[in-house]
């Protein structure tokens, strides 16, 4: 899991408007969203977890243990429950927010950081080097 931990800056992302659309996003965050580029930092400290995205100025950080249901705010300002579990090296979240169910799946793949966002039938990719 070691490959995990460190920050990471966004270098691409495919699909991410339609995610938004589907969130309900309005137009101008969406875009205001797509022309930045996100920074994350994820820590592991014994049994708690940490993740902190940033992206245009605001942050989301927050920390939970495996399998216990968190509460917390989406980066644009949602409140959100999600639990989150380890898939071999994958940390794999499952939120709730907007009475809808978003799933991620953050792993490492040939030196970058994939982070795959799943809304019904609309999946989305965020890729990033270790910054």
């Amino acid at each position: 899991m070691s490959a995990l931990v460190g920050k990471w800056k966004q270098v691409e992302s495919e699909n991410y408007g339609a995610l938004f659309d589907a969130l309900g996003v309005p137009a101008e965050t969406k875009e205001l969203f797509l022309a930045n580029k996100a920074e994350v930092e994820i820590g592991n400290d014994g049994d708690t977890w940490s993740i902190k995205s940033t992206v245009m100025g605001k942050t989301r950080e927050d920390k939970f243990k495996l399998g216990e249901e968190t509460d917390g705010v989406s980066i644009i300002g949602s409140p959100i429950k999600f639990i989150t579990t380890l898939d071999g090296e994958a940390l794999v979240e499952v939120g709730k927010a907007q009475g809808k169910e978003v799933t991620t799946r953050r792993e490492v793949k040939g030196g970058q950081l994939v982070s795959t966002f799943t809304l019904d039938d609309v999946v989305a990719v965020i890729k990033s080097d270790k910054a």
